[in-house]
């Protein structure tokens, strides 16, 4: 077999692997179940594009005696019905080797014991919230849980600005949300932060005018924003427009590195502190050729969820290289839970015991209306 450096090399092939209806005898068969549709798209559609440049790139660098990547894509429209269905559907009736996705956190909770009750490996790269990997050992993702972000996020920011108390923006009913919430209440009290006010708001709601209200007659030093990226957006806006100043920090978790929350924020992002995964400027010699593929393949730079994507795809073809079948799942799932140090995208990549992705979080401040890491 050639060397894995060359099958995770980032050569672009012209065109996709034509997907027959069963895998060749070299064909390993990858469900990825996605938000094309639905609230959950601003992730979904950038996470496609990383999963097709991927494959396009490790098919390309395969040689004749390695396996090549048959993606099968199938929408979750950020729906959990709609996830289960399509998780049924990838490991029962296609027999997919490894399903990767969905997009929402709250769908994964919903078809990842689907895979897991199905033996089928399945790997996360957007979801976030804590606690999604303790489902079982089938399931494992390459995007940080807030548990480890926003702990970061916290500290770096109230350590350079010294910030004194917070108020909290929460969605209600929601696991990512929710999971975000607490883990900026676990690092407030560590650090000795006192959050003055908690407010919720429900899935959908637009007019964040009366709990900005009761946060800005509270007078925090920062707002911890527990929300999905365009929400998030649409609350720092409001908040400048009600009068809450910038000497009010915005705080974020990795569900807000997204070009949606700077496009519903407006120039009111300016100024916002953001966690995340990976930033389009590191100067990291596999990221840069990544971001210049992709640039020139779709016209915009990734953001991060194209990225973990990408790196996804790359996670999953050690897996499966290593394993050396295209039908045998357990010795996938061996393989992904061995992985340590893969050169990725994100960076040498590795799995803890948990199937967490052990990998450093990144601090951003928006300047200039963009994500820039913090020095």
């Amino acid at each position: 077999m050639r060397g894995t450096s060359a099958l995770l090399s980032l050569l672009v092939a012209g065109t996709a692997v034509a997907a027959p209806r069963h895998p060749a005898p070299r064909q390993a068969r990858v469900g990825v179940v996605l938000s094309a549709t639905g609230a959950g798209s601003i992730y979904g559609v950038s996470s496609r594009r990383g999963v097709e440049l991927a494959v396009d790139a490790v098919n390309a660098a395969a040689g004749p005696s390695d396996p090549l990547l048959e993606p099968l894509y199938l929408d979750d429209a950020s729906d959990t019905a709609t996830g289960q269905k399509a998780f049924k559907k990838a490991s029962r009736s296609e027999k997919a080797l490894l399903i990767l996705g969905p997009t929402l956190s709250v769908v994964a909770f919903a078809a990842d014991p689907l895979a897991q009750k199905d033996g089928v490996p399945v790997l996360g790269v957007s979801n976030t919230a804590p606690g999604l990997t303790a489902i079982g050992d089938f399931v494992f993702r390459d995007s940080l849980s807030e548990a480890v972000a926003i702990p970061r996020l916290v500290h770096v920011v109230h350590g350079a600005t010294g910030f004194t108390s917070a108020a909290l923006v929460t969605q209600s009913a929601d696991p990512y949300t929710l999971g975000a919430a607490q883990a900026y209440r676990a690092i407030a009290a560590a650090e000795g932060i006192p959050i003055l006010r908690e407010e919720t708001f429900a899935k959908g709601d637009t007019d964040f005018t009366a709990q900005l209200t009761a946060i800005r007659d509270a007078s925090p030093g920062a707002v911890f924003l527990a929300a999905f990226a365009g929400d998030a957006g649409a609350i720092v806006k409001q908040a400048r427009d009600l009068g809450i100043g910038a000497s009010t920090l915005m705080l974020g978790g990795i569900g807000i590195n997204s070009p949606a929350f700077l496009a519903a924020a407006g120039p009111a992002a300016e100024g916002a502190y953001v966690a995340a995964a990976w930033n389009a400027a590191i100067p990291d010699a596999q990221s840069q050729a990544f971001v210049a593929a992709f640039t020139a393949r779709f016209g915009a730079a990734p953001d991060q969820y194209a990225a973990q994507a990408y790196a996804g795809i790359q996670i999953a073809y050690r897996a499966i290289s290593a394993a050396g079948s295209v039908d045998d799942r357990g010795a996938v799932r061996d393989a992904l839970a061995a992985i340590q140090e893969l050169p990725t995208v994100l960076g040498p990549f590795s799995f803890t015991a948990e199937r967490e992705a052990d990998i450093e979080p990144v601090v951003q401040v928006v300047v200039g209306g963009a994500f820039t890491v913090l020095p």
